[in-house]
């Protein structure tokens, strides 16, 4: 076996370094994969051109635009009432992940699947609270229809559009369609959501959110009058 040369060595050691760093969760991740790449570029493992090339990768520039676009939905408040509407009064669990992931599967198709899930949670969470239904019924479908729907085209998940980046840049296949993906994608994300509705009742965990403080608590009107020179006047009724 032939020893590790000396770019492949420090390759390694800044891998390994910036997994534990990930894991420990103690450093933002984007210092932490920054801060990697900076090593590679002073070790010159990478030039400049690799270094600085993902930038201008066109499947990583459409991911942000993406990200801006669903910050927009969630800022505008589209997301909660979008979340009412779907979930409504829940009939029984295996209804209300059906009304949640066929809308979340056609959204992932059109919108990067991350933020998607990530505008989710707290409607699904709140959701769940109000109506005291097990969150993890709800949770682990809303991921795997974000997963399933990005499958069905260009632009659903991250990976589509960067392996589309690296065809175009070093083969001479030409430019994806947009639904090119659809054939294979749509099918297996039609299988995938029978399959979590069919066997839901086996295989997520009954898990019901404890209740918050002020769950339930009734508010009421009342009227009173404070008489001249009482100690009370001028004072906060908290």
């Amino acid at each position: 076996m032939s020893a590790l040369t000396p770019d492949a060595l420090v390759t390694s050691l800044v891998v390994a370094a910036s997994l534990a760093l990930l894991v420990s969760n103690r450093v933002a991740a984007e210092i932490v994969l920054m801060g990697a790449l900076t090593v590679l570029l002073l070790f010159d493992v990478v030039d400049a051109s690799q270094a600085l090339g993902g930038f201008a990768n066109p499947g990583l520039i459409t991911v942000a635009v993406l990200y801006v676009v669903v910050a927009g939905l969630v800022d505008t408040g589209a997301v909660q009432l979008l979340g009412g509407v779907l979930l409504g009064k829940p009939g029984s669990v295996a209804g209300a992940q059906s009304r949640l992931m066929l809308p979340v599967m056609a959204m992932s198709a059109f919108l990067n699947n991350t933020p998607v899930v990530a505008m989710f949670v707290p409607v699904v969470q709140e959701w769940c609270r109000r109506h005291r239904l097990s969150v993890s019924k709800l949770m682990l479908p809303l991921s795997y229809a974000a997963i399933l729907g990005g499958c069905c085209t260009l632009i659903g998940t991250s990976t589509n559009l960067i392996i589309h980046g690296l065809v175009l840049e070093r083969t001479q296949l030409g430019s994806m369609g947009f639904f090119d993906i659809a054939a294979i994608g749509l099918p297996v994300a039609l299988v995938g959501f029978v399959y979590i509705t069919a066997t839901q009742r086996w295989l997520l965990p009954e898990r019901i959110p404890p209740l918050l403080p002020g769950d339930g608590a009734r508010e009421y009107t009342i009227e009173f009058v404070v008489e001249a020179g009482s100690a009370h006047i001028g004072k906060s009724i908290e």
